[in-house]
């Protein structure tokens, strides 16, 4: 809710409760107060304001046009009191440590990241203290108009946090994912990622080093976190870990050092090309970053329009004969989830089959089974995928008469 509907709010329940109290909302009258109410109360933890450079603006005084410095600055919210909170609340942490105990004792099912091998490798050095996993996500977003004259002008990087080793019913829920940084996308790029995430950075090791003091009924002594991932899309992941940003660079991949001529057309994952911490730090050094079954549109509309989805919120929008040419199908991303999951019921009749094209969308809806669908996974399932992503791709090329594109390549590269 904006700040100044809280405001209107406020305003409104004094009138309607004056008539019977006199001033109910005296504590609560202006947002100062609120601020300062909630913070005494332990339950508002305020930004910081951090400088992170100076930037020249152009200025009109007096009808002359100067440049004046103007200060940049980035809002960082300390992890350490955000976590403490969370975990204080009731059950929160309890119910964590119970459900990090039922999943270590199931060794052959993997539905969390914490029963994989990485994280147990880093979990090992803190010998018995209790750790807890972090997940950071970033990406940029528009904040105005994303399709007006101005977009970009106002577009804003947000880095979140996330807990990966909570109950399911916790994991999933929006609340308890945390804003930790937010900045201008502008001043990332003219400052760069150090200065931008050092606030970041500097707090992650001290919740890995130092962790924080929790005193609750279920738990008393330290709590330690550790970063396990980076998350966000292509774009995102490469432009806060400092690979290139242009995906028809001559090396257009993060995880692996293969050449986008041969990333056109390979299919399984080349072991020898995988990057590592020493390759990463000798390359940085050197500073050079140089189809379809056939039936009408009319129909297919139709029956997205028409189709029952159940539960499901996400119904993908009528798709016109315009985008379809320039292979272009215009969905949100939960949406074209839907379209994916649904298509087969939605046309499966009208394909003939010994139609051959069906067997790539049959091999992509296997693999969103296996990477986004399912909850829980069996420990031979990376040789299974891989199997299931070297089909798609070649059936991709065979069919489409295309290159494979990095994303091919970035979810062959996948390893759990």
């Amino acid at each position: 809710m904006p700040r100044n509907a809280v405001q209107i709010v406020v305003d409104g329940m004094e009138t309607v409760f004056s008539e019977d109290i006199e001033s109910p909302l005296i504590n609560f009258k202006t947002e100062h107060k609120r601020f300062s109410y909630f913070n005494k109360q332990g339950s508002f933890i305020e930004p910081k304001e951090m400088v992170i450079g100076q930037r020249l603006n152009k200025v009109v005084k007096s009808g002359i046009s100067i440049l004046e410095p103007s200060t940049c600055t980035q809002q960082f919210i300390p992890l350490r009191n955000v976590l403490k909170n969370f975990v204080s609340l009731q059950n929160v942490l309890s119910e964590t440590l119970d459900h990090m105990k039922t999943l270590k004792s199931d060794n052959k099912i993997i539905q969390n990241f914490i029963q994989g091998t990485y994280w147990q490798s880093r979990a090992v050095s803190h010998g018995e203290s209790v750790v807890f996993p972090l997940f950071i996500f970033f990406d940029d977003f528009e904040s105005g108009n994303a399709l007006g004259s101005h977009s970009g002008i106002h577009k804003l990087g947000g880095v979140y946090v996330s807990v990966p080793c909570l109950p399911s019913y916790r994991s999933t829920v929006l609340s308890n994912i945390f804003l930790a940084l937010i900045f201008h996308s502008s001043d990332r790029v003219e400052f760069g990622n150090r200065i931008i995430f050092q606030p970041l950075i500097d707090e992650l090791n001290f919740l890995q080093e130092t962790g924080i003091e929790i005193s609750t009924p279920d738990y008393e002594g330290k709590l330690y976190f550790e970063l396990g991932l980076i998350l966000g899309d292509n774009l995102g992941l490469h432009s806060i870990t400092g690979f290139t940003e242009s995906f028809s660079s001559n090396f257009p991949c993060r995880i692996c050092t293969v050449r986008k001529e041969h990333m056109w057309v390979q299919c399984y994952e080349d072991k020898s090309l995988l990057r590592h911490t020493e390759q990463y730090y000798a390359q940085l050094s050197h500073n050079d970053v140089s189809a379809t079954g056939l039936f009408t549109l009319q129909v297919l509309n139709n029956r997205l329009f028409c189709f029952d989805y159940g539960p499901e919120n996400n119904k993908p929008c009528a798709l016109t004969e315009d985008y379809i040419k320039q292979g272009n199908i215009r969905q949100s991303a939960s949406e074209m989830l839907t379209l994916i999951m649904y298509f087969g019921l939605l046309v499966g009749d009208f394909v003939p089959s010994e139609e051959p094209v069906w067997g790539l969308y049959i091999a992509m809806r296997r693999v969103i089974d296996v990477v986004i669908l399912s909850t829980s996974l069996e420990l031979d399932s990376c040789s299974r995928l891989q199997t299931l992503v070297a089909e798609m791709n070649e059936l991709y090329l065979n069919y489409s008469k295309k290159r494979l594109k990095p994303k091919f390549h970035l979810l062959k590269n996948l390893d759990l």
